[in-house]
């Protein structure tokens, strides 16, 4: 007769989950580009008080795109940003996306990963997988932080880039943000 209440309960906690994610977006966004000095310590007191945003950079791609097959990590549409970093500035990544697993084969996922002038950072990393016990699409939220201090001043590229072992290409990435910022 049409869509079951089970697949309406995915939909609704889908767009729930994606509200959610912007919200947060939304909060660090206007939250960390407001941060003024709270005390008189310096800005690179090791207790964090008194950091200073210093640049942002933002990306995203809201459309649905399929990440290649592994082991070839391909970057993520829109998901490559150069900055410039100053002396004694730090950098924070954060990032953030929708997987979505098909369940066709027997054993479905994604992986992605930060990488910096096209070498991978180890950790964070998303793995997002899924055994094909599920008649549905199984849908996952992700998010990826990483802080970076101590870089020497010069221009870094970041990039976000992911591999699938889905052989039918069904996997799919969307709602992607990527968010940059160098602080004191």
């Amino acid at each position: 007769m049409g869509k079951t209440r089970t697949g309406r309960g995915i939909a609704i906690l889908a767009f729930i989950l994606a509200i959610s994610g912007l919200g947060f977006g939304g909060f660090s966004f206007i939250y960390f580009n407001n941060l003024i000095p709270t005390s008189t310590t310096s800005p690179t007191s090791p207790t964090g008080e008194g950091n200073i945003v210093q640049e942002i950079w933002y990306a995203e791609y809201l459309t649905s795109q399929t990440p290649s097959q592994q082991p070839t990590f391909t970057t993520l549409t829109n998901m490559q940003i150069v900055i410039t970093v100053n002396t004694s500035e730090s950098v924070y990544i954060s990032f953030n996306a929708k997987y979505t697993i098909d369940n066709s084969g027997v054993y479905e996922w994604i992986q992605s990963l930060i990488y910096q002038n096209g070498t991978a950072i180890p950790a964070p990393y998303a793995y997002v997988g899924e055994v094909n016990s599920e008649a549905e699409d199984s849908l996952r939220m992700v998010s990826l932080q990483y802080s970076i201090s101590g870089l020497a001043a010069g221009d870094y590229e970041f990039s976000i880039r992911a591999a699938t072992g889905d052989n039918t290409g069904d996997n799919r990435i969307d709602d992607t943000i990527l968010f940059i910022q160098t602080y004191l």
